[in-house]
């Protein structure tokens, strides 16, 4: 499946020295954090040409951060690292791939928890009825 192999190329390409998984359910404990979920969300489908199939995937890139002290310069540091890296391997990702949007929260709890979501689309093509 193509879907598979691109983004687990995405998920590898993320190398910012902060574990990564696709698809992470359980809620992380403080002591985990750091880490970036990577998730593929919805994949809008157009038919081109006889037996050929565009996709526009959404992707979201969570990233979860913990500290007593920690900044929103530091998560947008963060942030900027990881798509620095996706930069490095875009053209290995799909046959285009853009940026929609960056949003960045803070929380205080038992730590100040600092949250960024990077969501892209990537283009690729299959063949008609595959993923």
């Amino acid at each position: 499946m193509r879907r598979e192999e691109l983004i687990n190329s995405l998920k590898n390409s993320i190398n910012v020295n902060i574990p990564v998984f696709l698809w992470r359910v359980a809620k992380p404990e403080y002591d985990e954090l750091p880490i970036i979920i990577v998730r593929d969300t919805d994949d809008k489908i157009d038919e081109v040409a006889s037996g050929s199939t565009e996709h526009n995937l959404k992707i979201e890139i969570e990233l979860l951060m913990s500290d007593n002290t920690l900044t929103s310069s530091k998560v947008r540091e963060t942030i900027n690292s990881i798509l620095q890296s996706i930069k490095e391997n875009e053209y290995s990702l799909g046959d285009y791939l853009s940026l929609d949007s960056v949003d960045l929260d803070l929380e205080q709890q038992e730590r100040i928890i600092g949250r960024g979501m990077i969501e892209l689309t990537m283009k690729y093509h299959t063949e008609k009825w595959e993923i």
